[in-house]
Protein backbone atom coordinates (compact mmCIF):
# COMPACT_ATOMS: atom_id res chain seq x y z
CA UNK A 1 0.00 0.00 0.00
CA UNK A 2 2.91 2.65 0.89
CA UNK A 3 4.63 1.58 -2.29
CA UNK A 4 1.23 2.28 -4.15
CA UNK A 5 0.90 5.61 -2.68
CA UNK A 6 4.37 6.78 -3.29
CA UNK A 7 3.66 5.65 -7.14
CA UNK A 8 0.82 8.04 -7.02
CA UNK A 9 2.35 11.02 -5.38
CA UNK A 10 5.04 10.97 -7.86
CA UNK A 11 2.73 10.40 -11.05
CA UNK A 12 0.99 13.53 -9.30
CA UNK A 13 4.64 15.33 -9.15
CA UNK A 14 5.52 14.24 -12.56
CA UNK A 15 2.09 15.90 -13.87
CA UNK A 16 2.77 19.68 -12.06
CA UNK A 17 6.44 19.56 -12.81
CA UNK A 18 7.51 17.97 -15.98
CA UNK A 19 5.15 18.15 -19.38
CA UNK A 20 2.56 15.29 -20.28
CA UNK A 21 5.31 12.96 -22.40
CA UNK A 22 6.29 11.24 -19.21
CA UNK A 23 2.60 9.99 -18.60
CA UNK A 24 3.19 8.11 -21.61
CA UNK A 25 5.63 5.85 -21.10
CA UNK A 26 8.97 8.06 -20.73
CA UNK A 27 10.46 6.07 -17.97
CA UNK A 28 11.35 8.11 -14.54
CA UNK A 29 13.48 6.92 -12.19
CA UNK A 30 11.46 5.90 -8.88
CA UNK A 31 14.35 8.15 -7.11
CA UNK A 32 12.42 10.86 -7.87
CA UNK A 33 10.51 10.33 -4.83
CA UNK A 34 13.46 12.25 -2.85
CA UNK A 35 11.65 14.40 -0.34
CA UNK A 36 14.67 16.73 -0.90
CA UNK A 37 14.78 20.52 -1.95
CA UNK A 38 17.74 22.43 -2.27
CA UNK A 39 17.38 25.43 -0.07
CA UNK A 40 18.72 28.27 -2.17
CA UNK A 41 19.43 28.14 -6.05
CA UNK A 42 22.24 29.63 -7.45
CA UNK A 43 21.25 32.29 -9.78
CA UNK A 44 24.27 32.08 -12.63
CA UNK A 45 24.46 28.93 -15.20
CA UNK A 46 27.19 27.18 -16.83
CA UNK A 47 27.06 25.43 -20.45
CA UNK A 48 28.22 22.20 -20.23
CA UNK A 49 26.81 19.78 -22.92
CA UNK A 50 26.71 15.82 -23.81
CA UNK A 51 26.99 15.00 -27.03
CA UNK A 52 24.77 17.56 -29.42
CA UNK A 53 22.47 18.61 -26.31
CA UNK A 54 23.52 21.23 -24.33
CA UNK A 55 22.82 22.35 -20.48
CA UNK A 56 22.92 24.67 -18.02
CA UNK A 57 24.15 24.58 -14.62
CA UNK A 58 23.39 26.19 -12.42
CA UNK A 59 26.66 28.10 -10.19
CA UNK A 60 27.48 30.27 -8.04
CA UNK A 61 31.02 32.24 -8.20
CA UNK A 62 33.48 34.73 -7.39
CA UNK A 63 33.91 35.78 -10.86
CA UNK A 64 31.86 35.11 -14.52
CA UNK A 65 33.27 31.38 -15.79
CA UNK A 66 33.01 33.21 -19.07
CA UNK A 67 35.03 36.16 -18.01
CA UNK A 68 38.10 34.47 -17.13
CA UNK A 69 40.52 35.73 -14.54
CA UNK A 70 43.63 37.67 -15.90
CA UNK A 71 45.52 37.10 -12.69
CA UNK A 72 44.30 33.80 -11.01
CA UNK A 73 46.69 31.32 -9.98
CA UNK A 74 44.70 28.97 -8.03
CA UNK A 75 40.85 27.79 -9.07
CA UNK A 76 38.60 26.03 -6.54
CA UNK A 77 35.97 24.21 -7.28
CA UNK A 78 33.57 22.87 -4.25
CA UNK A 79 31.14 20.78 -4.68
CA UNK A 80 27.47 20.97 -2.34
CA UNK A 81 27.41 19.13 0.38
CA UNK A 82 24.37 16.41 1.03
CA UNK A 83 22.23 19.75 2.54
CA UNK A 84 22.39 20.59 -1.45
CA UNK A 85 24.18 23.63 -0.18
CA UNK A 86 25.76 25.17 -2.54
CA UNK A 87 25.41 28.56 -2.10
CA UNK A 88 26.45 28.35 1.17
CA UNK A 89 30.13 25.79 0.09
CA UNK A 90 30.23 29.33 -2.17
CA UNK A 91 29.80 31.90 0.53
CA UNK A 92 32.08 29.98 3.10
CA UNK A 93 34.74 29.24 0.35
CA UNK A 94 35.12 32.52 -1.04
CA UNK A 95 35.21 33.85 3.25
CA UNK A 96 38.02 31.52 3.72
CA UNK A 97 39.59 32.75 0.31
CA UNK A 98 39.90 36.45 1.91
CA UNK A 99 41.60 34.72 5.27
CA UNK A 100 45.03 33.93 2.64
CA UNK A 101 45.25 37.82 1.78
CA UNK A 102 45.50 36.67 -1.57
CA UNK A 103 41.99 36.50 -2.38
CA UNK A 104 42.49 38.73 -5.65
CA UNK A 105 44.51 35.78 -7.22
CA UNK A 106 41.80 32.99 -6.31
CA UNK A 107 38.65 32.37 -8.42
CA UNK A 108 35.93 30.13 -6.73
CA UNK A 109 33.21 28.04 -8.63
CA UNK A 110 30.50 25.84 -6.70
CA UNK A 111 28.42 24.20 -9.18
CA UNK A 112 25.25 23.32 -8.13
CA UNK A 113 23.51 19.90 -8.85
CA UNK A 114 19.75 20.04 -8.26
CA UNK A 115 17.58 17.57 -7.60
CA UNK A 116 13.85 16.40 -9.05
CA UNK A 117 11.73 18.67 -6.39
CA UNK A 118 13.97 21.70 -7.90
CA UNK A 119 12.28 21.53 -11.20
CA UNK A 120 8.99 23.22 -8.96
CA UNK A 121 10.12 25.11 -6.24
CA UNK A 122 12.28 26.84 -8.38
CA UNK A 123 10.56 26.79 -11.74
CA UNK A 124 13.90 25.61 -13.50
CA UNK A 125 14.25 25.65 -17.04
CA UNK A 126 14.17 22.23 -19.49
CA UNK A 127 17.51 22.46 -20.15
CA UNK A 128 18.58 22.49 -16.60
CA UNK A 129 19.17 18.88 -15.51
CA UNK A 130 18.70 17.37 -11.83
CA UNK A 131 19.63 14.13 -9.99
CA UNK A 132 18.42 11.34 -7.84
CA UNK A 133 19.11 12.79 -4.27
CA UNK A 134 22.42 10.77 -3.74
CA UNK A 135 23.41 9.61 -6.99
CA UNK A 136 24.86 13.35 -7.92
CA UNK A 137 27.25 12.51 -4.96
CA UNK A 138 28.82 9.54 -6.94
CA UNK A 139 28.88 10.81 -10.62
CA UNK A 140 25.26 9.20 -11.31
CA UNK A 141 23.61 10.28 -14.92
CA UNK A 142 20.89 12.92 -14.19
CA UNK A 143 17.30 11.43 -14.20
CA UNK A 144 16.00 10.57 -17.51
CA UNK A 145 12.49 12.78 -17.87
CA UNK A 146 11.77 14.24 -21.03
CA UNK A 147 12.70 16.83 -23.28
CA UNK A 148 16.17 18.07 -22.62
CA UNK A 149 16.20 15.95 -19.72
CA UNK A 150 15.36 12.91 -21.78
CA UNK A 151 19.31 13.46 -22.36
CA UNK A 152 21.34 12.35 -19.40
CA UNK A 153 24.94 13.46 -18.30
CA UNK A 154 26.59 12.12 -15.40
CA UNK A 155 27.52 15.00 -12.38
CA UNK A 156 31.30 14.09 -13.03
CA UNK A 157 31.07 15.60 -16.69
CA UNK A 158 29.73 18.65 -15.51
CA UNK A 159 33.36 18.72 -13.42
CA UNK A 160 35.27 17.70 -16.55
CA UNK A 161 34.04 20.43 -18.70
CA UNK A 162 34.56 23.22 -15.91
CA UNK A 163 38.23 22.19 -15.98
CA UNK A 164 38.18 22.14 -19.38
CA UNK A 165 37.05 26.17 -19.18
CA UNK A 166 40.56 26.86 -17.27
CA UNK A 167 42.42 25.31 -20.45
CA UNK A 168 41.83 28.93 -22.38
CA UNK A 169 45.16 31.11 -21.53
CA UNK A 170 43.42 34.13 -22.93
CA UNK A 171 40.84 33.80 -20.08
CA UNK A 172 43.53 31.87 -17.44
CA UNK A 173 46.60 33.19 -18.93
CA UNK A 174 48.16 32.61 -14.74
CA UNK A 175 46.35 29.93 -13.50
CA UNK A 176 48.61 26.83 -11.70
CA UNK A 177 46.18 25.56 -9.35
CA UNK A 178 42.74 23.63 -9.43
CA UNK A 179 41.25 22.46 -6.51
CA UNK A 180 38.45 20.10 -6.29
CA UNK A 181 37.13 20.20 -2.76
CA UNK A 182 33.90 18.74 -1.04
CA UNK A 183 32.67 18.15 2.41
CA UNK A 184 30.62 15.23 3.67
CA UNK A 185 28.40 14.28 0.58
CA UNK A 186 30.70 16.21 -1.29
CA UNK A 187 33.40 14.56 0.27
CA UNK A 188 31.97 11.27 -1.16
CA UNK A 189 31.64 13.58 -4.57
CA UNK A 190 35.46 14.13 -4.55
CA UNK A 191 36.69 11.14 -3.69
CA UNK A 192 35.04 8.97 -6.46
CA UNK A 193 36.09 11.68 -9.02
CA UNK A 194 39.55 11.54 -7.71
CA UNK A 195 39.84 7.99 -8.84
CA UNK A 196 37.89 7.58 -11.59
CA UNK A 197 38.57 10.45 -14.07
CA UNK A 198 40.13 10.49 -17.25
CA UNK A 199 40.81 14.33 -17.51
CA UNK A 200 43.74 14.49 -14.32
CA UNK A 201 46.80 13.90 -16.96
CA UNK A 202 45.50 16.32 -19.83
CA UNK A 203 44.91 19.00 -17.44
CA UNK A 204 48.56 18.69 -16.20
CA UNK A 205 49.38 18.88 -20.19
CA UNK A 206 47.58 22.24 -19.58
CA UNK A 207 49.88 23.17 -17.19
CA UNK A 208 47.23 22.98 -14.88
CA UNK A 209 48.03 20.75 -11.35
CA UNK A 210 44.44 19.38 -9.94
CA UNK A 211 44.15 18.34 -6.39
CA UNK A 212 41.48 16.83 -4.56
CA UNK A 213 40.81 17.53 -0.92
CA UNK A 214 37.90 14.71 0.80
CA UNK A 215 36.73 16.22 3.81
CA UNK A 216 34.44 14.14 5.86
CA UNK A 217 32.81 11.69 3.59
CA UNK A 218 30.41 9.12 4.83
CA UNK A 219 31.97 6.19 2.99
CA UNK A 220 34.72 5.91 -0.03
CA UNK A 221 35.59 3.91 -3.08
CA UNK A 222 37.56 0.54 -1.98
CA UNK A 223 39.92 -0.36 -5.06
CA UNK A 224 40.00 -3.89 -3.91
CA UNK A 225 37.27 -6.59 -2.56
CA UNK A 226 39.03 -6.81 0.69
CA UNK A 227 37.76 -5.12 3.87
CA UNK A 228 38.96 -4.14 7.02
CA UNK A 229 37.82 -6.64 9.63
CA UNK A 230 35.86 -5.40 12.30
CA UNK A 231 37.49 -7.14 15.04
CA UNK A 232 41.44 -6.70 14.38
CA UNK A 233 40.67 -4.46 11.30
CA UNK A 234 43.09 -7.23 9.11
CA UNK A 235 42.17 -6.28 5.66
CA UNK A 236 40.49 -9.67 3.70
CA UNK A 237 38.05 -10.59 1.50
CA UNK A 238 34.30 -10.09 3.96
CA UNK A 239 31.71 -13.01 4.28
CA UNK A 240 29.22 -14.60 6.47
CA UNK A 241 31.11 -15.05 9.35
CA UNK A 242 32.61 -11.10 8.73
CA UNK A 243 28.95 -10.13 8.92
CA UNK A 244 28.12 -11.97 11.70
CA UNK A 245 31.30 -10.22 13.89
CA UNK A 246 30.21 -6.76 12.45
CA UNK A 247 26.42 -7.25 14.18
CA UNK A 248 28.28 -8.35 17.62
CA UNK A 249 29.48 -4.35 17.39
CA UNK A 250 26.40 -3.29 17.05
CA UNK A 251 22.29 -2.68 18.60
CA UNK A 252 19.84 -5.62 17.13
CA UNK A 253 18.00 -3.17 15.41
CA UNK A 254 21.37 -1.93 13.01
CA UNK A 255 22.28 -5.64 12.62
CA UNK A 256 22.93 -6.79 8.88
CA UNK A 257 21.81 -9.86 7.18
CA UNK A 258 24.76 -11.28 5.16
CA UNK A 259 22.49 -12.89 2.33
CA UNK A 260 21.59 -9.50 1.79
CA UNK A 261 21.92 -7.43 -1.91
CA UNK A 262 24.15 -4.53 0.02
CA UNK A 263 25.94 -7.45 2.04
CA UNK A 264 26.29 -9.47 -1.32
CA UNK A 265 27.01 -6.44 -3.60
CA UNK A 266 29.13 -4.51 -0.73
CA UNK A 267 31.92 -4.18 -3.50
CA UNK A 268 29.84 -2.68 -6.21
CA UNK A 269 30.00 0.92 -7.74
CA UNK A 270 30.43 3.50 -5.25
CA UNK A 271 31.80 1.32 -2.77
CA UNK A 272 33.92 -0.76 -4.63
CA UNK A 273 35.06 -1.36 -8.37
CA UNK A 274 33.00 -3.44 -9.72
CA UNK A 275 29.16 -3.01 -11.76
CA UNK A 276 30.68 0.22 -12.77
CA UNK A 277 28.32 2.97 -13.43
CA UNK A 278 28.49 4.76 -17.02
CA UNK A 279 31.30 7.56 -16.01
CA UNK A 280 33.79 5.56 -14.20
CA UNK A 281 33.13 2.73 -16.78
CA UNK A 282 34.80 4.91 -19.55
CA UNK A 283 38.01 3.70 -17.94
CA UNK A 284 39.60 0.11 -17.02
CA UNK A 285 39.88 -0.92 -13.24
CA UNK A 286 43.50 -1.30 -13.67
CA UNK A 287 43.93 2.57 -15.76
CA UNK A 288 42.76 4.22 -12.50
CA UNK A 289 44.12 1.90 -9.80
CA UNK A 290 47.40 2.70 -11.77
CA UNK A 291 46.62 6.28 -11.86
CA UNK A 292 45.53 7.39 -8.55
CA UNK A 293 48.37 6.58 -6.83
CA UNK A 294 50.22 9.51 -8.14
CA UNK A 295 47.28 12.16 -7.81
CA UNK A 296 47.63 14.97 -5.07
CA UNK A 297 44.97 13.94 -2.69
CA UNK A 298 44.28 15.43 0.88
CA UNK A 299 42.02 13.22 2.81
CA UNK A 300 40.50 15.19 6.02
CA UNK A 301 38.43 14.40 9.23
CA UNK A 302 37.76 16.36 11.93
CA UNK A 303 38.93 14.67 14.96
CA UNK A 304 35.31 14.93 16.43
CA UNK A 305 33.51 13.39 13.39
CA UNK A 306 33.25 10.12 15.44
CA UNK A 307 29.56 9.43 16.40
CA UNK A 308 27.38 6.92 15.46
CA UNK A 309 24.28 8.93 14.81
CA UNK A 310 26.03 12.07 13.06
CA UNK A 311 23.43 13.56 10.58
CA UNK A 312 23.96 11.84 7.15
CA UNK A 313 26.33 8.68 8.34
CA UNK A 314 25.32 5.77 6.12
CA UNK A 315 24.68 2.66 8.17
CA UNK A 316 23.99 0.21 5.17
CA UNK A 317 26.27 -3.08 5.07
CA UNK A 318 28.30 -1.82 2.80
CA UNK A 319 29.05 1.28 4.46
CA UNK A 320 29.75 -0.66 8.08
CA UNK A 321 32.06 -2.90 6.39
CA UNK A 322 34.29 0.06 6.09
CA UNK A 323 34.23 1.04 9.81
CA UNK A 324 31.25 1.96 11.98
CA UNK A 325 32.09 6.23 11.98
CA UNK A 326 33.59 8.72 9.65
CA UNK A 327 36.78 8.91 11.73
CA UNK A 328 37.28 5.29 12.00
CA UNK A 329 36.27 4.75 8.21
CA UNK A 330 38.97 7.37 6.91
CA UNK A 331 41.86 5.82 8.83
CA UNK A 332 40.77 2.80 7.61
CA UNK A 333 40.83 3.61 4.29
CA UNK A 334 44.21 4.80 4.55
CA UNK A 335 45.28 1.61 5.86
CA UNK A 336 43.42 0.48 2.62
CA UNK A 337 45.40 2.52 0.53
CA UNK A 338 48.81 1.93 1.84
CA UNK A 339 47.62 -2.37 1.32
CA UNK A 340 47.22 -0.67 -2.11
CA UNK A 341 50.20 1.24 -2.63
CA UNK A 342 52.24 0.33 0.02
CA UNK A 343 53.72 3.24 1.88
CA UNK A 344 55.18 4.88 -1.16
CA UNK A 345 51.52 6.45 -1.21
CA UNK A 346 52.37 8.77 1.51
CA UNK A 347 54.70 10.63 -1.55
CA UNK A 348 51.82 11.77 -2.95
CA UNK A 349 48.93 11.45 -0.35
CA UNK A 350 48.08 12.56 3.28
CA UNK A 351 45.68 12.11 5.42
CA UNK A 352 44.67 14.82 8.39
CA UNK A 353 43.19 14.72 11.23
CA UNK A 354 41.69 17.99 11.51
CA UNK A 355 41.47 19.26 15.80
CA UNK A 356 38.48 20.33 17.29
CA UNK A 357 36.32 19.88 14.36
CA UNK A 358 33.02 17.78 13.85
CA UNK A 359 31.33 17.74 10.74
CA UNK A 360 30.78 21.23 9.82
CA UNK A 361 31.74 22.34 6.74
CA UNK A 362 31.97 25.74 6.89
CA UNK A 363 34.51 24.94 10.10
CA UNK A 364 36.54 22.58 8.26
CA UNK A 365 36.64 25.10 5.02
CA UNK A 366 37.89 27.93 7.42
CA UNK A 367 40.44 25.93 9.72
CA UNK A 368 43.90 27.07 9.75
CA UNK A 369 44.96 22.75 9.57
CA UNK A 370 41.75 22.33 7.37
CA UNK A 371 41.24 24.20 4.07
CA UNK A 372 43.06 26.79 4.73
CA UNK A 373 46.60 24.97 4.68
CA UNK A 374 45.33 22.05 2.28
CA UNK A 375 42.48 24.02 -0.16
CA UNK A 376 44.92 27.15 -0.47
CA UNK A 377 48.25 26.07 1.04
CA UNK A 378 47.89 28.75 3.10
CA UNK A 379 49.78 28.85 6.34
CA UNK A 380 49.89 31.59 9.32
CA UNK A 381 52.56 32.97 10.58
Amino acid sequence: MQAMIRKIVLLLLVTLCVSSPVLLGIPVSLFAESEKTSPQMCEKRINVREGSQHFAIPYCRSRALSDGHSTATRAVIVIQSSSLNAGDCYKWMWEAAGRTNNQSNIVVYAPQLPVFKDIAAYNLADNVPVWEDSEWAVGGDSLKLTGTRATQISSFEVIDQLIKAFYDRQKFPRLQHIVVVGQSAGGQFVNRYAITNGIHAEAAGKGLRIRYVVMNPSHYLYLDNKRPSPVDATLRVPNAMTIFALNNYLPAAEHHDANSGDCRNYNHYPKGLEDLWSYPARRTTTSMKTSYKTRDVRYLIGALDRERNAEGLSKKCSSDLQGFVRLTRANLYWKHLKDIYTDDISRYQRIVIVPGIGHGSENMFKHPKGGMEHIFDYVPF
